[in-house]
């Protein structure tokens, strides 16, 4: 049952029975009360009319006695007057009265046999009436008739009938205004619960930014208790967001750490058993290339042995700069705009070959200059720039930028490395940075040169992260930035220059 139904038989119910018991007692008094009347003009026409009997001759026509009786009926609410002898005899009266005389005889004699006067209620044709029986004694002398004064009662129902409408109008009044007042109340009450319903299912959806507003009563109070409610809620989500945010990324720390380790105890082992025997190799091998009585075609061998064995020992360099921290000191300097020329030019060749067209874009004014050794970030740059050669297979751009920003209210360097190769799956994007991982696996790639890049990143105090550019634009692909912490300003050439022989484009 809806509340407003509730709330309107809370309040209409009373008074319906209210009403109901006022009309039942209203009634039964308010026809006494007419009954009393009717009994008392009945008592005053049978005396009145005892009175007219005694003072007739007793030579008296019948005639006479029946002219006297509809005289006395006329224009008055008596349907009918009975005379009767002093012997309970029929003497005279109206046409009623003859036309219902057996039934007045019966009265008339009952009335003789007790010596009092007698009232009965009873039909008469189609109305109701009152039937009184008045014994004449002239001043308490010898009985010597009675008459009889039918009393119409038709007039009671028509009364009591429209006091019953108007009792019924005043219930139709009584009962349209509690019907107005338990809406309003209903209203007032299911607004707010409504309300706090709506803001249930919201907040059951996950909408924790719900607020709800009950009015200022003790609706209020419940519906300030729901908005504490839901804002702990949300505290409890967002703090849970957040150790599972911490966790999540101290299991990646975790696991990036337990793979520097393995690659620490691996590059240890590698270093130690293949080390040595490495460089033999690559010594004899460049020995035995210079001499001039060596055949071409075993030239060309040696050189591919020489160049596998510098291959191998560049791995070896990687996998030792995963797990070796930094030898050099805090106070080193680098300016990123020439170590991204330098490397730049250093990676001419394998553009050329790979048909790729490299661009530098190296802000102008102030020296871009971070507290890192020059080699490090040397291998930061050539790692990212290499990446993006050798992910567009069938030619196409690289753009390097460097310049100034902030990163958290901090001086920092940017450096931006795009290509419009393939780019990177958002689904893999956390992935790039981890070692060993590569989607190039089967075409040379090793999985170590991004990981090396985010470990000195992060040594250095900066974040490098991996974007793709906008689809439709000349540089689609992947797009990774390096943001580094800016040292204080100096002249470029406090800074360490280029490495000696490196090649400048």
């Amino acid at each position: 049952m809806r509340l407003v139904d509730r709330y309107w038989l809370m309040l209409t119910a009373p008074v319906v029975v209210c009403l109901g018991v006022y009309g039942v007692l209203g009634a039964r008094y308010h026809r006494q009360e007419l009954l009393s009347e009717a009994e008392t003009e009945v008592r005053e026409t049978a005396t009145l009319l005892g009175e007219t009997v005694t003072a007739l001759p007793a030579d008296v026509e019948v005639a006479e006695l029946h002219a006297l009786a509809e005289r006395l009926t006329h224009d008055t609410r008596v349907l009918g007057i009975g005379i009767y002898g002093p012997d309970g005899d029929w003497v005279g009266g109206s046409q009623v009265a003859r036309v219902h005389r057996g039934d007045l005889d019966r009265i008339v004699r009952v009335s003789f046999r007790e010596r009092r006067d007698r009232r009965e209620m009873r039909p008469f044709g189609n109305h109701d009436a009152l039937v009184r029986v008045e014994l004449v004694r002239p001043a308490q002398a010898t009985l010597v008739g009675a008459v009889v004064v039918i009393r119409d009662l038709e007039y009671l129902r028509d009364a009591l009938r429209s006091w019953g409408i108007q009792l019924a109008a005043m219930a139709g009044v009584l009962t349209a205004v509690m019907a107005l007042l338990a809406a309003r109340l209903a209203r007032s009450m299911t607004g707010p619960v409504e309300q706090l319903i709506d803001g249930v299912t919201r907040v059951a959806a996950g909408d924790l930014e719900t607020v709800v507003s009950t009015g200022g009563d003790e609706m209020q109070r419940l519906g300030d208790a729901f908005n504490a409610l839901t804002r702990s809620l949300k505290r409890a989500r967002e703090q849970l967001s957040d150790e599972e945010t911490a966790r999540a990324a101290l299991e990646v720390e975790l696991h990036r750490a337990q793979m520097l380790a393995v690659a620490g105890q691996v590059a240890a082992t590698l270093g130690h058993e293949i080390g040595s025997p490495l460089n033999v190799i690559l010594g004899r091998a460049r020995v035995a290339a210079e001499r001039e009585d060596v055949p071409d075609d075993l030239r060309a061998s040696l050189q591919s042995i020489a160049t596998q064995c510098e291959r191998i020992a560049k791995v070896m360099s990687q996998f030792l700069s995963l797990s070796r921290p930094s030898s050099k000191g805090a106070s080193e300097r680098s300016d990123l705009g020439a170590v991204a020329k330098e490397v730049v030019g250093f990676l001419g060749q394998e553009c050329r070959r790979a048909k790729v067209r490299a661009t530098l874009g190296v802000a102008s004014g102030e020296p871009l200059i971070v507290a890192a050794p020059h080699d490090q970030m040397f291998q930061v740059l050539f790692n990212l720039c290499l990446n993006g050669v050798q992910a567009q297979r069938e030619g196409g751009r690289l753009e390097v930028t460097v310049a100034r920003g902030r990163d958290a209210d901090r001086e920092m360097v940017r450096v931006t490395v795009r290509d419009a190769g393939p780019g990177v799956a958002e689904g893999i994007r956390g992935k790039v940075f981890d070692p060993f991982f590569s989607t190039r696996l089967g075409s040379g790639g090793t999985g170590l040169g991004l990981a090396v890049v985010a470990g000195l990143v992060k040594e250095l105090g900066g974040r490098v992260m991996v974007d793709q550019g906008e689809a439709g634009s000349e540089l689609p692909g992947a797009a990774f930035t390096v943001w580094l912490p800016a040292a204080p300003s100096m002249s470029s050439d406090d800074a360490q220059s280029p490495r000696d022989g490196a090649v400048r484009q």
